[in-house]
């Protein structure tokens, strides 16, 4: 983990040689259909990466710490402890492994959490269990019935295991604009002990190639702007890491909403990136501007970086000349990698 911290330090001052995080979306499959996206009904005719395509990219030099696992529902992978094992098990830098998930497939969950944790000790592992409203709103929003207990019962399980940080991410859509309130209160009968520290902020993103909602109207800057400061008014608890990372999303996402561009210098392709379920690497899940397949390549990450297309699609993340986008995926990395300008913006 000190060597994950001194990468996010670095990156304040230089473009780093490998990226320090990647988010590798295992399936766009998903067992819901939520209103804010479209991801469950994108087609599926290509083949996702193979345990040994994942094994073969992890095992070439790379000095990934954080490995974001995101799909679609990526528990829909039967073979998904398999994937997980694969980049573990070549990749002695990883110190942290991120799962994004509805929280509904808890039996497949907890057998993966127990298997990778008798494996690799030391191992951080999170969980965003996604969450959008009251149990009555949430079940609506995400189209089905229970998701809103089982998710619950996911959060209660991993909330018991050692090395586990189990959160959940509120992600304000038209849908729910002014229910954060609503939402916290209810979550925190179904959990008494529940803190902000458990939560996590997104607003509404669109992206034509990963969320597919790109038709989707955006939300009324205003009303978006009104319910930050009611959120950030409610937050009263200590410092913590998750802490000091929402306020600062929110603070400047009242930024981005004046100018629509990235309130600090972004990160991807510096020291983050994103990797579809097919093996296409990207910037990030909102510029659609593929870099490469990494089944079409013996490169490792360190020598990808260092192509010169690599470098041009990086300066034009960091220069704006993107869709501009302000999501918590890149953000969070944005602020630790312009610590200062994020602190003085």
């Amino acid at each position: 983990m000190l060597k994950f911290v001194s990468a996010v330090t670095q990156s304040n001052f230089r473009r780093l040689s490998s990226p320090f995080k990647l988010s590798y979306a295992v399936t766009y499959r998903c067992n819901l259909k939520c209103k804010m996206c479209n991801i469950w009904n994108k087609e599926h005719a290509q083949n996702e990466l193979s345990v040994d395509d994942v094994g073969r990219f992890f095992s070439r030099p790379h000095q990934v710490y954080w490995l974001g696992i995101t799909g679609g529902e990526p528990f829909l992978r039967a073979d998904l402890p398999q994937v997980v094992d694969a980049a573990l098990h070549v990749s002695p830098s990883l110190s942290a492994l991120h799962f994004a998930t509805n929280g509904t497939l808890t039996s497949r969950i907890e057998e993966l959490v127990h298997a990778t944790k008798k494996k690799y000790k030391k191992l951080k592992i999170v969980f965003t269990l996604s969450v959008d409203g009251p149990p009555e709103l949430h079940n609506r929003i995400r189209g089905a019935q229970d998701v809103w207990a089982n998710m619950f019962k996911t959060f209660g399980i991993l909330k018991k295991i050692d090395g586990v940080k189990p959160q959940f991410g509120f992600t304000l859509s038209h849908e729910n604009i002014d229910k954060f309130e609503d939402t916290f209160l209810a979550m925190r009968g179904a959990y008494p002990q529940l803190r902000f520290d458990d939560v996590t902020v997104n607003i509404f993103q669109q992206s034509s190639f990963y969320y597919e909602n790109h038709g989707m109207a955006p939300l009324n800057a205003d009303d978006v702007a009104l319910q930050i400061r009611k959120i950030l008014a409610m937050d009263k608890d200590k410092i913590s890491l998750n802490n000091f990372l929402r306020r600062r999303y929110l603070q400047l996402y009242l930024k981005f909403l004046k100018t629509r561009k990235s309130p600090v210098r972004c990160q991807s392709l510096a020291s983050t990136c994103f990797l579809d379920p097919y093996g296409n690497l990207f910037p990030c899940a909102v510029y659609n501007r593929k870099l490469l397949n990494i089944k079409d390549t013996a490169l490792s990450l360190n020598e990808i970086w260092k192509l010169k297309e690599a470098r041009t699609i990086h300066r034009e993340c960091a220069t704006n000349r993107c869709p501009s986008c302000w999501s918590p995926c890149d953000a969070y990395s944005a602020i630790g990698g312009s610590i200062i300008q994020s602190m003085a913006a």
